[in-house]
């Protein structure tokens, strides 16, 4: 009698086991590639939770064409042509797996802010966010055929004419290591 008690303990000790083991999945390749990027952008520690925009940033295969550098534009060429089919339609940046605690600030509230007023808007959003300096609008990730490279696009508003359009491009070199920032090229600024 004591064994079958001993059993149906067990039995429950390996559902629970297994329950627990599923809870603790190891971080996607995307959330590790966002993780990577945010390390970089945030050298000087003010990036503990970022505010994001509602949908996500849409990146362009001209753009990279016409940022000037054509070796990295050729070489470049698949992950951005994969980026853009990635980011035609604005997604809800709720679904990217960011790693940073996030704040999301809507459409309705940036119109709130911004509408009519431009240059007087930025008080109000540093009144409703102080310890920001700024938000972010990010693309998906687009991953190489092989997965060993990755290419980010992101926006940073941060003043009337203080914005910028930025790709990254993220290398993972060895296989199951880490990721590291092999570039980050300006498209735009403001």
């Amino acid at each position: 009698m004591w064994y079958r008690s001993a059993v149906a303990f067990g039995m429950l000790a390996a559902v629970a086991c297994s329950r627990a083991g599923s809870l603790h999945r190891p971080p996607s390749r995307e959330s590790l590639v966002y993780a990577t990027l945010f390390d970089t952008l945030s050298k000087h520690r003010w990036l503990d939770t970022v505010v994001v925009a509602e949908r996500t940033a849409i990146f362009k295969m001209a753009d990279i064409l016409a940022a000037g550098n054509s070796f990295e534009a050729i070489q470049l060429r698949p992950l951005a042509e994969r980026l853009t089919r990635l980011s035609e339609r604005p997604l809800r940046t709720s679904d990217l797996p960011l790693p940073r605690p996030r704040r999301t600030v809507t459409d309705a509230e940036l119109k709130e802010i911004f509408e009519g007023r431009r240059v007087e808007g930025w008080a109000e959003f540093y009144r409703r966010y102080p310890r920001q300096r700024g938000w972010f609008r990010f693309s998906p990730v687009a991953f190489s055929a092989v997965g060993e490279s990755a290419l980010v696009y992101f926006e940073f508003l941060c003043g009337w004419l203080c914005a910028e359009g930025t790709v990254a491009w993220i290398d993972q070199p060895v296989r199951g290591g880490p990721w590291v920032v092999r570039k980050l090229i300006t498209l735009w600024v403001s």
